[in-house]
């Protein structure tokens, strides 16, 4: 019983995942930067300059990090 259950929830979890790749956003505004928060032990907190400057560099050390491992291969 618990293997067909868990069988029908991913399967509805798979559907949902394909019809929202569907679903074309109806406005989308790309956004440059679009983080605004990031998350802290206090919750939510605004982002500020040095924090988004630091999430940039990070993102760009790992692209460049995949990309390097793409040449590898």
């Amino acid at each position: 019983m618990a293997v067909e259950s868990m069988v029908k929830k991913l399967k509805r979890q798979a559907a949902k995942r394909v019809n929202q790749r569907l679903k074309q956003p109806k406005h989308s505004v790309p956004h440059r930067y679009p983080f605004k928060y990031r998350q802290t032990s206090r919750g939510r907190v605004p982002l500020t300059d040095e924090d988004a400057l630091a999430m940039i560099r990070w993102r760009a050390a790992r692209r460049a990090r995949k990309t390097q491992a793409e040449q590898k291969v």
